[in-house]
Parts: structure tokens; sequence; C-alpha cells
């Protein structure tokens, strides 16, 4: 992961976004402009004040996509997103120890980055009036303010870059069930991360090469209801994620290393609650619990075993 896990406490999201359409090239081919901005609010402990949060983050975006609707539930899109994620209060306790100990993260802005996103994604309708989806994405990433670090444990003059691959499947299928109107869910997601970026331990003398390459699988079960004829719409979902780092051995607690490599297992469970207020506008609440277990048993920088609870109560508009 490029960011530390944390421990959230609260949290407050805001997300506005313009998506107009540009033109359209032919019956069922389309072509739009996207951009938007997202502020994100975390407490760490119940004594830290809004806006202060290490983790608070700052995503603008901007983007251009095309789709083309091969029939009324099949079609196609092509997208190239740009954003930029920006930290403004991080600053890692590395950055006042000895300077001559080079560490990645040791610095101001060593977590901002700038973001090319292409997206490929499709979908059809499947038997049984269901529906599937398929979705590609590759993300490449720089961090212009976090250098390499080299196998002597300096660090160099070129900045880290990373390659992110995803791969998600989905289907959903519709039943009723005493005058009740259900929609249940079936996602599978591969990821896999690539970066230039190592590490170095100075207190054990170990240089770790590409410290930040991962794979992962996900599994994601649900079900959404549908109450009354302006219906509350009530969801229940869970997820389930494993995660192996390809370069990154285990430490006990004393921070010795072991030939095993780091694994990471996330289950998390979501409740949701949607009221139409008018026909595209909704009123929102998300609760959510997760777990993260891990063999990783050195944690002094920072977590890998941790349980964590999110809230989140707010609105949306959707056209």
């Amino acid at each position: 992961s490029t960011v530390p896990v944390i421990r959230q406490v609260l949290g407050a999201t805001f997300f506005p976004a313009i998506t107009p359409y540009l033109c359209t090239w032919s019956r069922g081919t389309f072509i739009k402009a996207t951009t938007g901005a997202r502020m994100e609010f975390l407490r760490e402990t119940q004594d830290e004040d809004w806006g202060d949060g290490l983790f608070d983050y700052r995503k603008y975006t901007g983007g251009v996509e095309s789709e083309y609707n091969l029939t009324k539930d099949a079609g196609a899109r092509l997208a190239y997103d740009y954003y930029l994620l920006n930290f403004p209060n991080y600053k890692s306790l590395e950055s006042s120890q000895d300077a001559t100990l080079s560490r990645e993260l040791a610095g101001k802005d060593v977590l901002n980055s700038a973001n090319q996103m292409m997206t490929l994604s499709g979908w059809a309708p499947l038997p049984g009036k269901g529906r599937g989806d398929l979705a590609l994405y590759y993300n490449l990433r720089n961090y212009s303010d976090q250098p390499i670090v080299a196998a002597s444990g300096q660090l160099t003059s070129a900045d880290r870059g990373d390659k992110v691959l995803a791969l998600s499947a989905s289907m959903d299928y519709p039943w009723s069930l005493g005058g009740l109107r259900f929609v249940g869910s079936l996602g599978l997601g591969y990821g896999a991360t690539d970066s230039d970026q190592n590490h170095y331990d100075a207190n054990k003398s170990t240089f770790l090469k590409d410290y930040y390459d991962y794979s992962q699988v996900s599994f994601s079960p649900g079900v959404t209801a549908a109450l009354g004829r302006s219906p509350w719409l009530v969801s229940l979902s869970g997820a389930y994620t494993s995660r192996k780092y390809d370069q990154r051995p285990i430490q006990d607690g004393n921070g010795n290393y072991l030939t095993e490599k780091t694994t990471i297992t996330e289950l998390s469970s979501s409740l949701g609650l949607t009221y139409p207020l008018t026909k595209f506008f909704k009123a929102r609440l998300v609760s959510t619990l997760a777990w993260s277990d891990s063999n990783m048993k050195y944690e002094k920088v920072f977590r890998y075993n941790y349980k964590i609870a999110n809230y989140l109560f707010g609105f949306s508009y959707e056209y």
C-alpha cells in the first residue's frame, strides 16, 4: 500500500462532480467530459480537530470518456482520467530524525501523486434477466517528491513511479419474494501493483527491493431490497480480499526479518440505506465494519492488524 494503514475514528467526504455531454457521434455513441473534486477528513484520535488529520486528502479529477450502446442493455465504455491526490497535512515522524538516514517517506509531500488512469469496461444481459459487467483499469502513478531508495540506503535523483492494474467482473440478478423486490450481486476482482520504489531498514542494515509490489484477489457478494412504492433501498454486502507482497518479508515483534512474505487478509461488511427525495436526488446512509489480519507482527511503523468502523451520511444526484 502507498499509504500506511490508519485507524479511522470519524470521516467525512465531499464529492461534487460535473459530467456534461459534449457530443453524440452516432446513434448510441457518446463522448463526454468529466470533472470532480473530493475532500476527505480523518480523525485518528478523539481530541484531534477536523482538518488537522495526518491523512486528510484532496483529489482533483478531469477526464474524457466515450460510450457505445450496442443495444438497450449492452454496451462498452472507454475512458481516460487524470487526477491529483494531495495530502496537505502529511509529514512523517522520520522527517525529524537524522537527515543522513534516508527514507522514502521522510518528507512533506512524499504521498502526493499525479495519476493517469485508463478504463475499458463493458456490460451485457445474462440469461435469467441478469446483467454482467467487466472492467479493466490501468493506472500510471508518479510521486514527484518521493526519490527512489538505492541499495546503499541513499536516495537517488529519480522519483518513484507505480503501475497499477485491476480487473473486475460482476453479475446482478433480480428476483421478488412476497411483494418485495431484490437484486443479488456477486463481484470478483484481481489487482496488482508494480512499483520501482525500494526500502532500506537502517536498524537492520537490510535493503528490500520492490518493497511496494503486491497482488491481490477479492470476492464481494451483496443483496439490495426495494421496500415500498417510492422505495427505500436496503443493501447488505460483504467483501473478502487477500493481498500478498511479492518481495516484503515478514518481521517478528522485534523487527527481525523472516523468510515468509507478507500477506494481508481483509474482511468487511456493509449496511446501506437509500431514500429517493426526488427522481434524481437521494439521501444515503452507509455503515461499514472491517477487519484486517496479517502475518506481519512488527507494527511500530504502521498497523497491519486492525479493525475499523465507518459511518457515512450524505446525498447524491444521479441522472
